[in-house]
């Protein structure tokens, strides 16, 4: 076991990595570079013709930037920093190209050294980090998927249009994802379409084509949550079990040991870091025995039929869930007329445009309501449909009021019932009254007669 002069060494090495994969995780995504790739600080626009403009790097450095300060000015709101540690931050020569990122992420070391601090850094950046790369994969499934559906704009355009449509396009694959403008751009598209359409039933094919694709797609993306789910939850278990028996020998090593997992179950660490992180990992493991490695490879082995019964199930309830609000959310668009279809996008444009989308977003469901309650009948038509295509049973719009009745009926049962229970109650005790009244006037004229033959009888001469 080593000392703890070099586990405390160990540690301040993870924290280094971890607090590099945490900044330089969020600048690749940024930068457009694929999570599987290498980094190339050497590469320019000139040597490299994937690598990012010196507009599109410029970009990107400041939307990592801006992260960054809202990251940071949360850590002062939080009192995780002083205000001394956020004027030292705010001192940092800010760094002028992405390649320069790196180094500036090490210079905020000295203000993330405490645990708590690190892991809420790690915890709001990397948050950050999630929802940009959600937005990129969004702008890219959208350019695949208006690739694929070229001949179907092909038919329902005039050829003019058709050409400037293609050109629309083009220009916005040159472009590349913008996180700022990464919905824009495909709003924009969609009301120059409805503009140029030839007639309705065209609007309607889109739709109809788009579902199918999403539809496709959502399936593929489940299969792919479904086995990264699954063996992280396997992951998880074994670092658990490890973990656990970590701390009967080395409780400071163990905590290191969860740092480490914790990271790289979530994803920040990226694949320069990687093997550093892997080497840190198995000096951890180092104070197991080979007995206590085999134990937790047997346990871990059973457990996984449970494990993976459990994820699947989970999967598939949230699978559910999305789909038919997606099924929902298509129905009405594939329905709607293109004047509505363009008053739909209008209020989702505001929305991307607000400083504060709360209103506009309570102005959009409030169309929709008003819409969905104008093509009932389209859009309860639609909703079968695409039922039959995903083989996910929506439920009926009719459910809510048909649940409501029956709650009522039910109520209404169960009083009377009440009311019954309390009749019969009351014959039971008619009956034991009326019983009570005959026994009595039984007795009574039984004693009349007795008293009538006993009494003496008067003899007339």
């Amino acid at each position: 076991i080593r000392d703890a002069q070099e586990s405390r060494g160990l540690g301040d090495v993870y924290k280094r990595q971890v607090l590099a994969a945490s900044v330089m995780g969020f600048a690749w995504v940024m930068s457009g570079d694929d999570d599987e790739s290498e980094p190339n600080e050497t590469a320019t626009p000139d040597t490299e013709p994937n690598s990012p403009t010196e507009g599109a790097d410029a970009e990107s450095l400041a939307h990592v930037m801006g992260a960054l300060a809202r990251t940071m000015e949360q850590l002062r709101e939080k009192k995780l920093l002083t205000s001394e540690m956020f004027a030292a931050y705010q001192s940092i020569p800010k760094p002028r190209t992405m390649q320069e990122f790196e180094a500036y992420g090490q210079k905020l070391e000295p203000l993330l050294k405490e645990k708590q601090t690190l892991e809420e850094f790690q915890k709001l950046f990397d948050g950050e980090r999630r929802q940009n790369v959600l937005k990129k994969k969004d702008w890219d499934d959208k350019l695949a998927m208006r690739m694929e559906m070229k001949p179907l704009f092909q038919e329902i355009l005039s050829k003019d249009n058709f050409d400037i449509y293609e050109q629309k396009l083009a220009e916005i694959e040159k472009a590349g994802f913008s996180a700022s403008t990464s919905v824009l751009v495909w709003l924009d598209l969609n009301e120059w379409v409805l503009e140029h359409l030839e007639d309705q039933e065209g609007w309607t094919k889109v739709m109809d084509a788009r579902a199918v694709l999403l539809f496709r797609g959502m399936s593929e993306q489940f299969e792919q949550e479904l086995e990264k789910h699954l063996g992280n939850s396997v992951k998880q278990t074994k670092y658990n079990m490890q973990a656990e028996k970590m701390r009967a020998k080395d409780p400071q090593q163990a905590q290191q040991f969860v740092m480490l997992c914790n990271a790289q179950l979530s994803g920040r660490v990226t694949p320069e870091q990687q093997p550093a992180i892997e080497v840190y990992m198995q000096q951890c493991l180092a104070v197991l025995s080979d007995e206590d490695k085999h134990q937790i490879e047997q346990e871990v082995e059973r457990q996984q039929p449970a494990i993976k019964e459990a994820i699947v199930q989970k999967i598939e309830e949230i699978r559910r869930k999305q789909l038919i609000e997606l099924m929902q959310t298509l129905a009405l668009r594939s329905v709607v007329s293109v004047f509505d279809a363009l008053e739909l996008t209008k209020f989702e444009r505001s929305i991307q445009l607000a400083d504060s989308p709360e209103g506009p977003q309570a102005a959009l469901a409030k169309l929709q309501e008003t819409l969905n309650a104008k093509y009932d009948s389209q859009v309860k038509t639609k909703m079968s449909e695409y039922a039959e295509i995903t083989s996910v049973l929506p439920p009926s719009p009719s459910v809510g009021r048909v649940h409501k009745v029956t709650s009522a009926l039910k109520s209404l049962e169960t009083e009377l019932d009440a009311a019954l229970a309390e009749t019969v109650a009351l014959q039971k005790k008619l009956a034991l009254l009326v019983a009570e009244v005959a026994l009595t006037l039984t007795l009574t004229l039984t004693l009349t007669l007795t008293l009538t033959n006993q009494r003496p009888r008067l003899t007339t001469y």
